[in-house]
């Protein structure tokens, strides 16, 4: 998890217990919590563990390069 859906869960869960579940910034966060960790799911660029750090790192081209580029 990513440091930023980390201070959201922590958000969300101060926010609850403070106000509970009901209140409408609750839900916004509980909301954005989630979107959040949709999208970082998808965007998660996975190593082929099977190509050699060096071998990887001299081919720019190569897909794995251009997801972490961008």
């Amino acid at each position: 998890m990513s440091r930023h859906l980390d201070d959201l869960d922590r958000l969300c869960n101060d926010l609850n217990s403070r106000y509970g579940e009901l209140d409408p910034m609750v839900q916004q966060v509980k909301t954005e919590l989630e979107a959040c960790k949709i999208n970082e799911t998808c965007e998660q660029a996975q190593h082929d563990w099977t190509i050699p750090y060096r071998a990887l790192v001299k081919d720019r081209s190569s897909e794995f390069m251009r997801r972490i580029s961008s």
